[in-house]
């Protein structure tokens, strides 16, 4: 089962990735956690 479906050609530089389906959800996974992390720093230090 595909994680992630780019559609377009893979030699064109738009739609190539130097990694995998798994690779780029974990990528997404990470960017939310350092996000929500981030975010509830913020929350923390300014919501005395």
């Amino acid at each position: 089962m595909v994680v992630m479906h780019l559609a377009g050609p893979q030699d064109d530089p738009r739609w190539a990735r130097d990694y995998g389906p798994w690779t780029g959800l974990g990528i997404l996974v990470l960017w939310t956690a350092l996000t929500l992390v981030g975010g509830l720093l913020v929350l923390r230090r300014r919501d005395a």
